[in-house]
């Protein structure tokens, strides 16, 4: 329970701060010249096992601090990773024992180790896990039980 309301509070004061960095870009946006500069912004997509991950968006001058994600399962799984792709390359997955659409999940990630660029396309998603056979199969490799 106590995670929940730490979960709770984090997100409102995440929530505060970006409201106001929101009003401050669209201010910005308003009167360019008083602004002095733009920002890059890359899309944070949730493929279809997700109902939804928050934020949806990071700038791109932001990606070298750790960011905080919030994301819940479209629907109960277990023995899942969750994997995060740029350009469709693997770069980052966490294993979960048991998702469901009620529990909120927290992830806490370092963009900065991704390289990421202008335009890239960052997706999340639940993928279930393989499990290893107890020895390779007959061409070398571990198989899919």
């Amino acid at each position: 329970m106590n995670d929940l309301v730490d979960y709770v509070s984090e997100s409102g004061e995440w929530a505060g701060r970006n409201a106001a960095e929101y009003v401050s870009r669209q201010y910005n946006a308003a009167f360019p010249k008083r602004a002095g500069g733009s920002e890059s912004l890359i899309e944070l997509e949730a493929e279809a096992s997700l109902l939804y991950l928050v934020p949806q968006r990071l700038r791109l001058q932001d990606v070298t601090a750790k960011s905080v994600l919030y994301f819940r399962s479209r629907e109960e799984r277990e023995n899942v990773s969750l994997v995060v792709s740029v350009d469709g390359r693997r770069v980052f997955s966490k294993r979960y024992a048991h998702v469901k659409p009620p529990e909120m999940e927290r992830l806490e990630l370092d963009f900065g180790e991704f390289a990421l660029t202008e335009g890239a396309k960052v997706t999340f998603s639940l993928t279930d896990q393989c499990e290893k056979a107890k020895s390779p199969g007959k061409t070398g490799r571990w198989e899919q039980k």
